[in-house]
């Protein structure tokens, strides 16, 4: 961790008023095509499955029914 930090004290100058601190030095040497993702369990995996499911199904019968209330058209829980 502290080869990391030296680097990023030598690659990174910060020009805005926003402090970094270590995490946030160490995060910016990754690179720019960093993306942290989570180890996910299944249920979760599933969860946000459902989420997309439901988020999808709303914007496209907003188109056909307009204004109602979401409640009535939500996807039965499992």
């Amino acid at each position: 961790m502290q080869a990391v930090l030296a680097e990023a004290q030598k690659m990174i100058l910060n020009k805005s008023s926003i402090e970094l601190d270590d995490h946030g030095k160490a995060l910016l040497c990754k690179d720019l095509r960093f993306a942290p993702t989570p180890n996910w369990s299944q249920s979760v995996e599933n969860a946000e499955w459902l989420n997309v499911q439901q988020h999808v199904r709303r914007t496209e019968w907003s188109a056909v029914l307009g204004e109602k209330n979401d409640r009535d058209f939500a996807l039965p829980k499992n």
